[in-house]
């Protein structure tokens, strides 16, 4: 048996025999110390869940903010859309006392809006300039996408109307578009106007240099 008379030689003891170095590592650092690595072990896979759970959760909290911002602009979208056709239905009259003063129509009637209105002569139009390929099927579809058309006998004339409560670029290029496509199907003269209650300068312009005729009614 080794006799033990320093600490080297206890050092060396123990290294010989790892059952006397475990118990006295046991008796020195206690339980709770020597279970620290697995403690830690668990305390690192318990935070990686957390925070996994707090991504998904994140995730989860974006996804439904994100489908709320989506009602939001379906419910404003909606009512832009109402607020727009009430504007147009108060407009109409208006609109045909202003084609008599700004574009010389001398009997202006509406053959076409969006409400269903389809004058009989207008399906007679579609149809014709459908079958005689004047315009093409795509481009009859782009002009009964129009707001309202307006017709004077008198005068074979007609005008192509888009009605927006504040004009932009995209309603004078739809205006200028479809009355071409008016013209073309008719063989008559065909005028775009915009009507809206806010027209901005640079609309102004803009419609002034494609030939669409702007009119400004307020929304009341």
């Amino acid at each position: 048996m080794t006799t033990i008379n320093d600490i080297s030689d206890l050092v060396q003891v123990l290294r010989d025999r790892p059952d006397w170095l475990a118990a006295v590592r046991s008796l020195v650092l206690g339980d709770e110390l020597l279970d620290l690595p697995q403690q830690l072990a668990r305390f690192v896979e318990s935070t990686e869940e957390n925070f996994r759970l707090a991504q998904e959760q994140t995730r989860q909290v974006q996804e439904q903010i994100r489908l709320i911002h989506q009602q939001l602009e379906r419910l404003e979208g909606k009512a832009g859309n109402f607020e727009g056709a009430a504007y147009e239905r108060r407009v109409r009259t208006r609109v045909l006392l202003r084609l008599e003063h700004d574009l010389g129509m001398a009997s202006p009637v509406i053959v076409f809006h969006q409400e269903g209105l389809v004058a009989p002569e207008m399906n007679r139009l579609f149809r014709q300039a459908r079958q005689s390929g004047v315009v093409r099927p795509d481009e009859i579809a782009d002009l009964q996408d129009a707001d309202i058309i307006f017709s004077d006998s008198e005068a074979d004339s007609h005008a192509v109307v888009e009605v927006s409560i504040t004009a932009d670029n995209d309603d004078i290029f739809r205006a200028e578009r479809r009355a071409r496509i008016m013209g073309l199907a008719s063989g008559a003269p065909a005028t775009g106007v915009v009507v809206t209650a806010r027209l901005h300068g640079p609309q102004e312009s803009l419609a002034n240099d494609r030939g669409v005729t702007a009119l400004v009614l307020p929304n009341r």
